[in-house]
């Protein structure tokens, strides 16, 4: 196992700089500056070589580029638009070609076939945020794990959670707090 050195020195000003012991762990980090230099700010030259650094990575793409961006859940494709540093999505600028007009902020732009890359004006529905939220929380089958009610195998009812519909789940709910009898 190696050595462990005491102290390093400053990138800056080559004072020597103690090690220090990590909570998480038995381990020791070294800082890269002391203290004193940790506190005075980059001169000229060194901002300058931060900037050509970045400006060297940097890929600047042209307008009308088009990348993927990815929200968490679902997968869009963007495109870039006049500016330097603007990004649109394509479903919105299609939608907005196809109405002839500039989308007011409460719009919102569905994917009939629920596909986000395919961004063909028959796919495309302008909407509100209100009939978009009706639309996808509409349940189309009872449950996604459970075909009928758990207790009374019904499908009339409104699933409620659980397994249960509504008049079971609220039969289960007064049950456990005391207030309905318990079945054997």
């Amino acid at each position: 196992m190696p050595k462990q050195l005491a102290s390093k020195p400053c990138r800056k000003c080559g004072q020597s700089v103690d090690r220090i012991h990590r909570s998480d762990r038995k381990a020791f980090y070294y800082p890269r500056h002391c203290r004193a230099c940790q506190r005075q700010p980059l001169t000229e030259e060194q901002k300058q070589v931060k900037r050509d650094l970045l400006n060297a990575n940097r890929v600047v793409r042209e307008v009308g580029a088009s990348r993927l961006h990815n929200t968490g859940s679902t997968v869009y494709r963007v495109v870039k638009v006049n500016g330097s540093k603007k990004w649109k999505y394509e479903h919105r600028i299609a939608a907005e070609q196809m109405l002839g007009r500039a989308l007011e902020p409460g719009e919102i732009v569905h994917h009939i076939n629920h596909d986000t890359l395919d961004n063909r004006p028959e796919n495309l529905r302008v909407m509100t945020t209100g009939e978009h939220t009706i639309l996808h929380m509409s349940i189309t089958s009872w449950s996604i794990k459970y075909k009928s009610c758990k207790e009374c195998n019904t499908t009339t009812r409104k699933h409620e959670g659980h397994g249960l519909c509504t008049a079971c789940y609220q039969r289960d709910a007064a049950r456990r707090r005391g207030h309905w009898p318990i079945r054997p």
